[in-house]
C-alpha cells in the first residue's frame, strides 16, 4: 500500500525511519571536508569491490583492463581512445 502524499519515506526501503533521520542529521553536521572525505571513501570500496566481480567474471584480467573496464562506464568512448589508445 502507497504512502498518502506528504509522508515520510526513508532514503533506503530496508531502513527505518528514525534511522534515516538520525543519519540524515549527522550528514548535516559534517563540515564540507568530511562529506568529501566519505565520498572518496565511498567511491574507492566501489571501484573495489567493481574489481573482485570482474576478477571472478573474467579470470586472468589484468589491472590495466580492470580499470579501462571501471573508466569505460563513465567516460566517452572519444576520452578513453585518447587516453589509452583504440584497441
Amino acid at each position: 500500500m502507497a504512502k498518502p502524499a506528504g509522508a515520510y519515506r526513508p532514503q533506503a526501503m530496508d531502513t527505518s525511519e528514525d534511522i534515516d533521520r538520525k543519519m540524515i542529521e549527522i550528514y548535516r553536521r559534517m563540515s564540507p571536508a568530511e562529506k568529501i572525505q566519505r565520498l572518496f571513501a565511498l567511491s574507492e570500496t566501489s571501484r573495489y569491490l567493481n574489481a573482485i566481480g570482474m576478477r571472478q567474471l573474467f579470470p586472468g584480467i589484468t589491472d590495466r583492463e580492470i580499470r579501462i573496464r571501471q573508466l569505460a562506464a563513465s567516460v566517452d568512448v572519444e576520452t578513453l581512445n585518447q587516453a589509452f589508445g583504440s584497441q
